[in-house]
């Protein structure tokens, strides 16, 4: 696989992906592709919401932010320096996230009266809004 120039950046971005992608057990008989070739610049104080069925990515790219896990192709970016290890302020953000998320989610069905919905997974996690912290 050949490897294609990195767009250019503002090294002011909070959160930078380019060509980001994970596979689990990567060599092995048990390889997973968990995201391939996200491109997403986040600016100090926005928020985005990642929307997407179970299993698409959404937790992986999540943690990938965190620096929980390594990407496995491309590069991620967090104010111009590379994401390797944790940092305090990236896993307080993705924390807040999933509980953000959880939360609304019980909220919204238990006002809906439904029950939680179990989306069998495929497609990818889609950014479908923005805005100003």
């Amino acid at each position: 696989m050949g490897s294609r120039p990195i767009r250019p950046f503002s090294s002011k971005g909070a959160v930078v992906c380019r060509g980001l992608g994970n596979t689990r057990a990567a060599g092995t008989p048990r390889a997973h592709e968990a995201l391939r070739g996200v491109e997403l610049d986040v600016a100090p104080g926005e928020f985005i919401a990642l929307l997407g069925p179970s299993g698409c990515g959404k937790s992986t790219l999540l943690y990938l932010v965190a620096g929980l896990e390594a990407t496995t192709v491309g590069g991620l970016w967090s104010f111009g320096g590379p994401v390797e290890m944790p940092s305090p302020e990236r896993s307080l953000i993705v924390l807040a996230a999933f509980l953000a998320f959880g939360l609304a989610e019980r909220e919204l069905r238990s006002a809906a009266g439904r029950k939680p919905d179990r989306a069998q997974g495929g497609g990818a996690p889609r950014f479908v809004a923005r805005g100003a912290g």
